[in-house]
């Protein structure tokens, strides 16, 4: 991977023994002015898991997942929004619930757009 790369790895949970896989997914976040690769890595059976559990779709699980994860290495944080795309827990009720706010928020939005550009490049 080269510089300002964000790789996504999509992989079977490790093993948990004696304890249900709550995490869905992780990402490895580093230095923001290294601008080295960056990894997430997202666990779609327990994504699946949990969407069976809920009650839904587990594509649209997967790919917020997916966002959640990708988010923390533009942001370059590992920090936690109280609402949002972002919030560190998802509830079953909110999984259920098609009015809960699966978006990032403003700041977020405007800072990965930021990253994503300095990461290609174009800054």
């Amino acid at each position: 991977p080269a510089a300002g790369d964000v790789l996504l790895r999509l992989s079977p949970p490790p093993p948990a023994p004696g304890r249900p896989m709550a995490a869905m997914g992780y990402a490895v976040v580093g230095d923001p002015h290294e601008r080295g690769p960056g990894l997430a890595t997202v666990f779609p059976g327990a994504v699946w898991s949990v969407a069976g559990r809920a009650g839904v779709d587990g594509a649209t699980l997967l790919g917020r997942a997916i966002a959640h994860e990708i988010g923390h290495l533009l942001l370059a944080s590992s920090r936690h929004a109280a609402v949002g795309l972002m919030r560190p827990e998802w509830s079953i009720a909110e999984l259920r619930n098609p009015g809960t706010d699966w978006e990032f928020q403003h700041g977020e939005a405007a800072a990965i757009r930021a990253a994503a550009a300095a990461r290609a490049g174009d800054s």
